[in-house]
């Protein structure tokens, strides 16, 4: 499949955009993920569960990443950038007010609790990291090396965020990586 997906970025992508895409396929090729096609983008999987979707369009990249909480959220924040630690402790901030009328699975969850270096948070809104727990980016100004968050939808505050390197969509992906490795 990932002939396919390479086929798509060229025909949607160009100039440094397609190099930078390239690269970032390239990336995820030498962490030994699989390719499948999804609605819309292409799963990739690593030992046959879920990290993340990739999808190319005439303008931009979009990326989402895959979170879990199996064994704690300390990867997240523990030994990363300072960049990555922040969108993920600014995510905790969302407190579930039962308020997403209309959202899917919104109405029938209450606030999750969520353990970071010790300290627990509880009450976080189960859209807080976007839908389906994961990060998701898009690619701005043409090309790669900065990400602007684009989840979570329901929550335009936290969309106001400075951009985001490649690297840090990166460390997301292997820390995702390392919790399948866990399991």
């Amino acid at each position: 499949m990932s002939k396919k997906l390479l086929e798509q970025a060229k025909e949607n992508l160009s100039g440094q955009l397609y190099e930078d895409f390239l690269d970032f396929y390239n990336f995820l090729k030498s962490e030994n993920v699989t390719f499948a096609q999804g609605y819309k983008c292409y799963k990739f999987k690593y030992k046959g569960e879920d990290v993340g979707k990739v999808s190319t369009f005439a303008t931009h990249v979009e990326c989402r990443v895959s979170l879990s909480f199996k064994s704690g959220s300390d990867k997240y924040v523990t030994g990363q950038t300072a960049e990555l630690a922040d969108i993920f402790m600014k995510s905790l901030s969302h407190k579930c007010t039962n308020c997403r009328e209309g959202r899917t699975g919104c109405g029938k969850q209450l606030g999750m609790t969520i353990n970071v270096a010790g300290e627990s948070h509880k009450n976080i809104c189960v859209q807080a990291f976007g839908d389906f727990l994961s990060f998701a980016f898009s690619s701005i100004d043409g090309y790669m090396r900065t990400m602007m968050r684009t989840t979570p939808k329901t929550l335009p505050a936290i969309n106001n965020d400075s951009p985001v390197t490649i690297e840090t969509v990166k460390n997301l992906i292997l820390i995702k990586k390392a919790y399948i490795t866990e399991s």
